[in-house]
């Protein structure tokens, strides 16, 4: 029993050995490419960073490894490592050389042994410039044995994962193929020549929708000619050409062109498709979801710049569940009545099926060959030779829709020119009734017209006496208001009794009802008159008149000087030259009276004042005082005796005294709000101060800020003398 045990150990030790012994490749044809299978030709080493470790467990010295390559390995001690490992025996005399199939590695490294046993490093991927492969082309090309070596030999291979942001490296999903350099170049002329097919199919369809867009100015187009262009850049990126030929000495380049190549040509396939399948109309929840699938694309644009591999990852699920949506998408338009959408369904099935094909061959599902290998490709070309067939068929069918609505438009406006003529017909018959009625109307408008003319050479007849009897008015007006000025005292003549005076005389109109009258008695007496007339304009400049008169009768003829009895005197004579005790007549005048005489002793002056409804205002003493006139008016309608009486003052040289009607006191302003008596007497008070002149023209400002837009209500006059 215990030698039956022990042969069956060694029996299994042996099964277990050689069941796992890896085959050595032996190259006898130079026609023949081989693959490289995991595990029957490839083993594959995992956890071992250093390439001395994986020597050790394949029972090789440590020596065997060249000191510089020794010290770059080493940097590698860090990093997580796949290892690749496999045998050849070269029987040919050619070279023999291994193919890296794919581009998008960013870096591993390739230890080939020479003829006295030590290994050579090699460095590639795509983090490293074009000038590191020692074979041009779009893949990797290594020489591995010489023609004249016919040992059999171990190769290792080193894929590093801190490239890919530990992102494992998957061996057996990575073509290695092993084949003579001539064989490599021809089936490399046949890829070039298949891609290069491909890139002009690219270039003439982009060219091409391009002049269909500059004619017809279809949005669909823009989007359609994008995703044309990004898919050409994606399809050269991921399969080398853009490397290898455009930016071959900027290796960081590959990662940003990534970012691009895998999402933008999907953000312009949805925009495309948004605007042929017209989503918002036929599917407006599904035109929802492919703007989320917009916004997911960019995202993952902005994270691939990073440099993250699952930023690739997601995207090529993004782009898997976007071809679902898109297909049903697609599909419910079409059903929706959406003719040309069966043109895009059978687009977009051929690239689903191109990209289910390269999935299926990466998984070794089904045979890799020249028809598999480039379907995704042969998928991106169908799909746009269809979606050009599927904008012309939309703009064919555009071109119909509008021709039937052009003959619907024709057909619509016969019917309205028919039923506008019939209407123009009726309406022609009714304007033919309306003229002739317009005729009559038109004979009773033009006796009305010659009326009217008649009437209107009178008006102008009466508008020519009015004008010449206004000028004629008016001229006498002027000439009335010139005799006022005249008969109003000489201004030389005042100065030479008082020290300074002003006089502000704002009549209302033309000519005024008030008047200010001065008489010089001797060198030291004189009587000075302010008087308000009923009245204004023309009636107040006759009563004006009037009393100019009777008071020079009164003082010279009568040579009457007491105030008091001037105004009594003065109410008589107006009274009889108005027959007022007949006519009824009522008018009159407020006055003011003040008889001056100069004591040359003692430089002041004796004052008699007497008013009729008028008072007296001066300054003395740093103090304004006010002599109140009788409240009575000179004539008028009473028949009762007046008397008037006298007020005496004594004032000194330099002392201020102000006369005044009541045009100034009562002026409103845009409220109804008059000036007042009390508001006037703190004017001439705070305006006692300055000069004669100024006080003048500061009372005028003060009318003119409290009048503002006002008409002016009475005559106003202001007299200020300095004694």
């Amino acid at each position: 029993m215990y030698r039956f045990f022990t042969i069956l150990f060694f029996l299994c030790i042996f099964w277990i050995f050689f069941a796992n012994a890896q085959e050595i490749v032996v190259f006898q044809q130079e026609k023949e490419i081989v693959s490289l299978s995991v595990p029957n030709q490839v083993s594959v080493l995992k956890n071992k960073p250093l390439f001395q470790e994986v020597l050790e467990e394949n029972g090789q010295k440590v020596y065997m490894l060249t000191h510089t390559d020794a010290q770059l390995s080493a940097k590698a001690a860090d990093s997580m490592v796949t290892w690749v490992k496999f045998s050849l025996q070269n029987r040919m005399s050619k070279d023999v050389y291994l193919e890296v199939g794919s581009f998008s590695i960013p870096y591993f490294e390739v230890y080939v042994p020479n003829k006295v046993g030590k290994y050579t490093m090699k460095k590639l991927g795509n983090i490293l410039p074009a000038s590191a492969k020692e074979v041009r082309s779009n893949l990797f090309l290594i020489p591995l044995i010489s023609g004249q070596d016919t040992l059999t030999k171990d190769f290792y291979l080193a894929f590093y994962h801190r490239y890919t942001h530990l992102a494992p490296v998957e061996v057996s999903t990575i073509p290695l193929r092993l084949g003579s350099l001539p064989l490599f170049i021809k089936e490399s002329h046949s890829r070039d020549l298949f891609f290069g097919f491909f890139i002009g199919i690219i270039f003439i369809m982009s060219v091409y929708n391009f002049f269909i867009y500059l004619s017809i100015r279809e949005k669909a187009y823009i989007y359609y000619i994008l995703h044309i262009l990004f898919t050409g850049l994606s399809t050269i990126t991921f399969v080398g050409y853009g490397f290898d030929i455009f930016w071959a000495d900027f290796p960081q380049f590959n990662q940003y062109v990534y970012a691009f190549a895998i999402n933008l040509p999907n953000c312009f396939l949805i925009g495309f498709s948004i605007y042929f399948l017209e989503t918002f109309k036929y599917a407006p929840v599904w035109h929802k979801v492919l703007l989320l699938f917009i916004f997911l694309f960019i995202a993952n644009t902005l994270w691939a710049l990073t440099g993250d591999y699952a930023s690739i990852v997601l995207g090529q699920l993004l782009i898997l569940i976007l071809c679902l949506c898109l297909f049903i998408v697609s599909l419910r338009t079409y059903l929706k009545g959406h003719r040309t959408a069966r043109f895009y369904i059978i687009a977009n099935t051929s690239f689903i099926a191109g990209v289910v094909t390269i999935i299926l061959v990466s998984n070794k599902l089904i045979p890799n060959n020249f028809l598999t290998a480039h379907a995704n490709q042969i998928g991106t070309v169908l799909e746009i030779l269809l979606f050009s067939l599927a904008l012309t068929d939309k703009i064919k069918t555009l071109t119909l829709e509008r021709e039937e609505a052009q003959k619907e438009n024709l057909r619509l406006v016969e019917e309205q020119k028919e039923i506008l003529e019939q209407k123009v017909r009726e309406r022609t018959k009714e304007l033919e009734t309306a003229n002739q009625e317009i005729i009559a109307q038109n004979e009773e408008l033009m006796q009305q017209q010659e009326e009217i003319l008649a009437v209107n050479e009178a008006l102008e007849q009466s508008h020519n006496i009015i004008k010449y009897t206004s000028d004629r008015l008016n001229k006498s007006i002027q000439y009335a208001n010139q005799i006022q000025q005249v008969i109003l005292p000489q201004k030389e003549k005042i100065n030479r009794f008082f020290k300074e005076y002003f006089a502000l005389y704002y009549p209302k109109d033309v000519v005024s009802g008030d008047f200010y009258w001065f008489t010089l008695l001797s060198d030291h007496k004189a009587i000075f008159v302010l008087a308000d007339c009923t009245g204004h304009g023309v009636p107040g400049a006759f009563m004006s008149i009037i009393g100019n008169t009777l008071l020079h009768e009164i003082t010279k003829t009568k040579n009457i000087h007491l105030p008091s009895e001037i105004l009594y005197n003065l109410d008589i004579a107006v009274r009889n030259i108005l027959k007022q005790d007949e006519s009824k007549n009522s008018d009159g005048m407020d006055i003011s009276v003040c008889f001056f005489e100069k004591q040359t002793n003692s430089n002041t002056y004796q004052i008699i004042f007497a008013g009729a409804k008028s008072d007296l205002f001066y300054v003395k003493e740093n103090q304004i005082h006010k002599l109140n006139g009788d409240r009575i008016t000179i004539g008028g309608l009473s028949n009762r005796i007046k008397t008037f009486k006298d007020e005496k003052i004594t004032l000194h040289e330099g002392n201020l005294l102000y006369f005044s009607s009541d045009g100034y006191i009562d002026q409103n302003n845009p409220e109804r709000k008059r000036f007042g008596s009390q508001q006037f007497q703190n004017l001439l008070f705070s305006i006692s101060i300055l000069p004669m002149q100024e006080q003048e023209t500061k009372l005028l400002e003060v009318l003119k800020a409290h009048q503002q837009a006002e008409e002016q209500r009475d005559d106003i006059s202001v007299i200020g003398i300095r004694l």
